[in-house]
């Protein structure tokens, strides 16, 4: 993974302000093996997802989607490459789905990296305090280079609860270790 921040702007207040960008590159030296040549059976998200989300629809829904699956050829198991799988592939379901459901369905291809690493555009603003430790105006403990705001909130709002959502203390780097290790057996 490489993060490079870019639009970065000191502000006068000691915080700096950024856009980070994340992007993720196969590095030949750290694997024996090459995800563009390895092929794997893997069940196929997009029907799979569909069909566990009708799955207590009627009897005539659950009929549509499977005659919908068998025209379009969409396989609840599929061969694809390992770099596919994480990468984005062709799904006729997905497609079609993206054509009806834009704002709901905003990709056109369906990989499981892919969209984790889709999360937009993110503007963060970042403490540079002189110490290692400070308090702010309302008596809390900052830590030197710790998030002061994400796009323009300094909370989230993700979760259920003000300290799961709490901003208070996170800096960048800490979601993901330094190296991924995928073990095959």
């Amino acid at each position: 993974e490489f993060l490079e921040n870019t639009n970065v702007t000191f502000n006068s207040n000691n915080s700096v302000t950024y856009i980070p960008k994340r992007t993720v590159q196969h590095e030949p030296t750290m694997s024996d093996r090459d995800p563009h040549a390895d092929i794997i059976y893997s069940p196929n998200v997009a029907l799979l997802g569909m069909a566990s989300m009708l799955h207590n629809s009627s009897t005539f829904l659950n009929l549509g989607l499977a005659t919908l699956a068998r025209y379009l050829d969409s396989q609840p198991l599929i061969n694809i490459s390992v770099h596919e799988m994480l990468w984005g592939y062709d799904e006729p379901l997905v497609r079609l789905a993206r054509a009806f459901l834009p704002n709901w369905i905003p990709f056109s291809r369906l990989g499981l990296m892919d969209r984790m690493f889709d999360e937009g555009t993110n503007v963060v603003t970042m403490t540079l305090n002189k110490s290692l430790d400070s308090v702010d105006e309302l008596g809390r403990t900052r830590r030197i280079y710790s998030f002061d705001n994400w796009n323009g909130k300094n909370t989230l709002k993700d979760w259920n609860g003000a300290a799961c959502n709490s901003l208070n203390g996170v800096g960048e780097g800490i979601l993901y270790p330094r190296y991924a290790y995928i073990y095959i057996p």
